[in-house]
């Protein structure tokens, strides 16, 4: 999965669908819609731009009045080179590579409002943001990481040991930080949302140790806005190293808003109750259960799964440690 070159909008960040070829009341065109508003129209070829632009605005519009549409100064038009058949932007061009084009059209143009960086050492900021961790000064750390790059690379980095309660508290933190945010800078919210997801890719060379629970923490305070991102998210199941933080992220979620993730997870997270690693296991039940998903009997062996081993997870701001038993009975009674 390349998440690198995954389509996003040029409007709102988000990642958007392949558009479709539709029959409307202009004509067939293929073309798509995304939630901010923007409506994108594809040109595989290349070489009927002019015409899908027509199309494409005629639809926006509403109106075939073709030369009011394209004299608007109210639209904003954006173009990229993009490939239909794999779904991707093309980023370069080869002497034999033919381009197809996406065109957008909205009627705002959204920018990244906030720029000032915090002004202190980079000691200073980790020092800061730890004695706001200390204290689950959530909002105080969500006020400060307003346009402020640093101060998330810091949390970011601050996150990596789970063993340490400071850890799962900068990981919460972009719980307030996405509800903050979301509603005034939501493009920066998705830069950092992408700077997770390539961070867990294999193009990035590194580790996105925690990259997971951060996810589902901005997701669940903001599902609506970023529902877009579960699936990407999801996808990282099938991987050791991320399918304990995925499982953690899901439930998360879950507890903001279950119904989304029916068609999405159920089928797939059942399997997960007999999985060798006992946050899996605690985890996807605990998933099954606040979502709703069908567990029969069959299926779950209590024998094999309750295990002994013990397991600290974190709860309410504090680490708590359990057995993968006492938990198992806990989720199923309920």
């Amino acid at each position: 999965m390349n998440l690198k070159y995954a389509p996003e909008c040029p409007f709102c960040g988000r990642f958007i669908k392949r558009p479709k070829n539709t029959r409307t009341e202009f004509g067939e065109l293929i073309y798509e819609k995304c939630i901010c508003g923007a409506l994108y129209a594809c040109d595989p070829t290349g070489r009927n731009l002019g015409e899908v632009f027509v199309d494409a605005m005629a639809i926006f519009a509403g109106n075939w009045d073709i030369e009011s549409n394209a004299s608007n100064n109210n639209y904003f038009i954006k173009e990229l080179d993009y490939d239909l058949k794999t779904h991707r932007y093309i980023n370069e061009k080869g002497e034999n590579r033919s381009s197809g084009r996406l065109i957008f059209i909205n009627k705002s143009d959204i920018k990244k409002r906030y720029e000032a960086p915090v002004k202190k050492s980079d000691g200073n900021i980790k020092k800061m943001l730890i004695g706001f961790l200390q204290s689950q000064d959530f909002n105080r750390i969500a006020e400060i990481s307003e346009g402020n790059q640093s101060v998330i690379s810091k949390l970011i980095s601050l996150s990596y040991d789970k063993e340490d309660l400071i850890a799962w508290r900068a990981i919460e933190s972009f719980y307030s930080i996405s509800k903050k945010l979301t509603p005034i800078d939501q493009s920066f919210v998705r830069n950092t949302i992408r700077r997770l997801l390539w961070s867990m890719s294999d193009e990035s060379g590194g580790i996105g140790w925690s990259a997971c629970e951060i996810l589902g923490m901005i997701i669940s305070a903001n599902v609506k806005e970023y529902d877009d991102i579960i699936p990407l998210l999801w996808y990282f199941r099938e991987e050791e190293m991320f399918k304990p933080g995925v499982m953690w992220a899901i439930y998360h979620i879950a507890l903001s808003d279950k119904e989304r993730l029916l068609s999405i997870c159920c089928d797939d997270l059942i399997k997960y109750v007999n999985d060798n690693n006992p946050y899996v296991r605690v985890y996807a039940l605990r998933c099954i259960n606040t979502i709703g998903c069908q567990l029969n009997d069959s299926v779950l062996d209590l024998e094999s799964i309750a295990t002994d081993e013990k397991v600290t997870y974190y709860e309410k701001g504090q680490l708590i440690t359990s057995t993968v038993a006492d938990l198992l009975n806990m989720y199923i009674k309920k």
